[in-house]
């Protein structure tokens, strides 16, 4: 059975996807072949001009260094949020899914850290953080063991609250593949942005938290491992900037989160990391 499902949704980007597969190529070579049996690598191709030379390459490391590699390609593009929720729903057999971006890097060293944690917590992790080195843990958050994602989540709140969005960057999070609310997803992707006239609004992150505030999902822990796994300072410029859009985004989802695990919006710190998320308020529609 395979422990993890290593899932990149790519669209154009040649040059930092193939620095991403690079680095998971050396990483899975420094591995027993043991653990590197329990891991495949699943890219999806957002049907971009890059698809013949990004094939290419996942051929050519996958022959090389026996990697398992698959590689799809969509028939046309159908957008960031629908491609993500491919890959978070890819291999319902995988233990554990991480969704990793293609314009972020894999510290060298990461990946066995990872499978360590992975491997010791198959049958109770829900939710393992991954730590970027240019966003430090709170001292409450970092090398914890929460009992369930609504604890991690508490305790943020109380702590680093602006954590709960700086984590919504996809690559941060390897989450067990069964709890993933695929309903909530589709909820989001399909009628949720529509609704509110968005762009997208993290139907990663409702379906992973949804899944993980379950009846099933609240028996899972979460863990937040201080060794540091993702350089995001090698990120390429964002190609979007904090317009009012974003904002909406970031605040809609933060406000969905705050109901989730009750607690008031005017009841957080309005830390000045975190002012940009309260310059307005909108009223979150009903699900």
């Amino acid at each position: 059975m395979t422990l993890l499902s290593i899932n990149i949704p790519t669209y154009e980007r040649l040059d930092s996807f193939s620095q991403i597969i690079i680095e998971l190529e050396n990483e899975l070579n420094s591995l027993a072949a043991g653990y590197r049996a329990q891991i495949e690598i699943a890219v999806f191709e957002n049907d971009s001009s890059a698809h013949p030379a990004k094939q290419r390459l996942c051929a050519e490391v996958s022959r090389r260094s026996n990697l398992q590699i698959k590689y799809a390609k969509n028939a046309t593009n159908i957008g960031a949020d629908e491609n993500i929720y491919q890959c978070c729903t890819a291999n319902p057999d995988a233990t554990f899914t991480w969704v990793l971006g293609d314009d972020d890097h894999v510290v060298a060293g990461a990946l066995a850290q990872i499978i360590f944690f992975l491997t010791e917590h198959r049958n109770d992790l829900g939710l393992l953080v991954l730590s970027d080195g240019n966003y430090p843990l709170h001292e409450q958050l970092r090398n914890k063991q929460f009992p369930s994602y609504f604890w991690f989540a508490k305790v943020a709140v109380t702590t680093q609250p602006h954590y709960l969005i700086a984590h919504t960057l996809i690559s941060e999070n390897i989450f067990r593949t069964s709890i993933f609310d695929s309903h909530e997803s589709r909820y989001v992707t399909r009628d949720l942005t529509k609704r509110l006239g968005l762009s997208a609004n993290f139907s990663h992150m409702r379906g992973m938290v949804k899944g993980l505030l379950s009846e099933t999902g609240k028996n899972y822990c979460v863990l937040t491992p201080d060794f540091i796994s993702l350089d995001t300072s090698k990120r390429l410029p964002a190609a979007v900037s904090f317009d009012a859009d974003l904002v909406k985004i970031y605040y809609f989802y933060y406000q969905w989160l705050l109901t989730e695990i009750g607690v008031r919006v005017d009841g957080v710190a309005r830390q000045s990391a975190m002012a940009w998320l309260f310059e307005q308020a909108p009223a979150m529609p009903a699900h």
